[in-house]
């Protein structure tokens, strides 16, 4: 990893410490954010090989990680609101907000998932404008979520999150696996996804700890 990429890491969680943060939580969300960072670069070097591609990839999942970060500065590390992140991000990437069609109750997300469902939903997002709903001139996106008893603990809730393209080019699941791809199968961190290639268009289930 490049000494720019690792200051501006660390530059970024500096900026968004509490000043009661200790130095140990300090260290913590910089290795996470590093980690993350180097595992994009990683895969993203192994999908794309012509170096304008390879930037711009980099840059639009470092973009997505930064605008994370000011979420919970805004917050002073106190989480993020759910629908604001999901929309600016689609925005971001040129989703026509008239497409969107958003229901879910006022949702904080905590300060430790606010960067892996960022990640998870920018995937999300780039896809849905370059080959899905949104890459046409119809097509719609449905977002919905909903906080669920978690089945083990009934003190712990969980986000259920489900996002549902229709109206876009027929679905098939994809033959070749990109970094985003990888990403959503395996998830990140806490966040769970499910992807399923509907005939009606690709239905999404993020779930994650609140």
């Amino acid at each position: 990893m490049s000494e720019n990429a690792s200051d501006s890491a660390m530059a970024a969680v500096k900026a968004n410490a509490t000043p009661t943060m200790s130095t140990r939580e300090m260290a913590h969300r910089i290795n996470n954010t590093l980690a993350v960072v180097q595992s994009i670069i990683n895969q993203t070097a192994r999908m794309v090989s012509e170096p304008k591609e390879f930037a711009k990839a980099v840059n639009l999942r470092i973009g997505a990680i930064a605008a994370a970060n000011r979420a919970l500065l805004t917050s002073e590390w106190d989480g993020a609101d759910l629908e604001s992140l999901v929309r600016q991000e689609l925005l971001t990437q040129g989703a026509d907000e008239a497409r969107l069609h958003m229901a879910g109750p006022r949702t904080a997300l905590p300060a430790r998932g606010v960067t892996a469902f960022s990640l998870i939903v920018h995937e999300l997002a780039t896809n849905a404008v370059k080959h899905g709903a949104l890459s046409g001139e119809r097509g719609d996106v449905d977002l919905a979520w909903s906080i669920i008893q978690n089945a083990d603990d009934k003190n712990v809730q969980r986000l259920s999150f489900v996002w549902t393209e229709r109206g876009g080019p027929p679905v098939v699941t994809p033959e070749r696996k990109g970094f985003g791809s990888i990403l959503l199968d395996r998830g990140v961190d806490d966040c769970r996804v499910e992807r399923r290639f509907e005939p009606a268009g690709l239905v999404c289930v993020i779930t994650l700890p609140l």
